[in-house]
């Protein structure tokens, strides 16, 4: 399957989520979750598709990849990367 992996490169409090879609946009899973946020500067995972679902196959010691939505500032725009 592909692989890609994902990095927060900026020290912004802004998370980058990371949300698997179907090719109809239908909600996919990682890691049998919704969505993945990397909240700190240089936070990574790299992902593997397995046709389904995607896995989480690494990630960075200093990263925070919850599946909780972190709170964000009124003013911000959250980043997505949609797989």
């Amino acid at each position: 399957g592909k692989t890609y992996t994902i990095k927060k490169i900026d020290s912004s409090p802004n998370a980058v989520k990371v949300e698997s879609r179907t090719f109809s946009h239908d909600a996919a899973n990682i890691d049998n979750g919704p969505n993945r946020f990397l909240t700190t500067q240089y936070s990574s995972i790299t992902i593997v598709s397995s046709g389904g679902h995607w896995w989480v196959i690494a990630s960075n010691l200093n990263s925070n990849t919850s599946t909780t939505a972190p709170a964000f500032p009124k003013s911000c725009l959250k980043t997505a990367f949609c797989l």
